[in-house]
């Protein structure tokens, strides 16, 4: 399934060397500066009943979009959605075996969570 993740442009560099990108909880600008914990604790439980237990040492899931105003495309980073980051962002296409992908809505958006290895 071809789905898009948007990540601070370090972490391409890093995974163009090799690097295995981990949602690191400590450095996730959603869980440190938001209230979205409790969203994720219920998503990583609700990924774990539906697609089985993620990888050693991965306790969040990565975020990525597949359906964008109730189209198949790429997100397009300069929705208001994406302005707020500090860092300078990147927009990565990724495929991932349909197993290993949750669908769920969040304001009327499609987003897919992954559990990378």
């Amino acid at each position: 399934m071809r789905l898009w993740t948007i990540q601070p442009a370090h972490i391409y560099e890093a995974l163009k060397g090799g690097y295995v990108y981990r949602c690191d909880p400590e450095k996730a600008q959603l869980l440190t500066e938001s209230s979205f914990g409790p969203a994720y604790d219920w998503l990583s439980e609700q990924m774990r009943l539906r697609i089985g237990a993620p990888p050693d040492g991965v306790k969040y899931p990565v975020w990525a979009w597949h359906t964008l105003e109730w189209k198949h495309k790429r997100p397009d980073l300069r929705r208001v959605e994406f302005c707020t980051y500090r860092a300078q962002q990147v927009c990565m296409e990724i495929e991932i075996p349909d197993t290993q992908v949750l669908l769920s809505n969040e304001d009327m958006v499609n987003l897919f969570h992954i559990f990378t290895e």
